[in-house]
């Protein structure tokens, strides 16, 4: 029988924090800080676990963060406020090729 998560993980592409952790090479406590300043948020939870699940979108924005703080030297909470802006840029460009 499929658990929980991968029946979830089946149907989308959702990551788990471990899995995130994992694919970044981060240890839990840096993607916890990233959490903590909303660099990523997870898109649905598992409902057996209640584990958190994440777009897989969420591995370019942690590899985004790691980028900003070891080359601009930003700590995560300036890096989370970088990865923000960059995404409304991204929005309102696709808003204008779309008009």
């Amino acid at each position: 029988m499929q658990s929980d998560l991968d029946v979830y993980q089946s149907i989308s592409h959702l990551l788990s924090f471990k899995q995130i952790c994992n694919r970044c090479g981060l240890p839990q406590k840096k993607l916890t800080e990233m959490l903590d300043y909303g660099v990523i948020t997870p898109s649905a939870m598992t409902i057996l676990d209640h584990e958190a699940l994440y777009e897989t979108d969420c591995v370019r924005k942690v590899h985004i963060a790691m980028r900003l703080c070891r080359d601009l030297e930003l700590n995560m909470a300036g890096a989370a406020l970088a990865i923000e802006l960059l995404d409304e840029i991204n929005s309102l460009r696709e808003r204008l090729q779309i008009d």
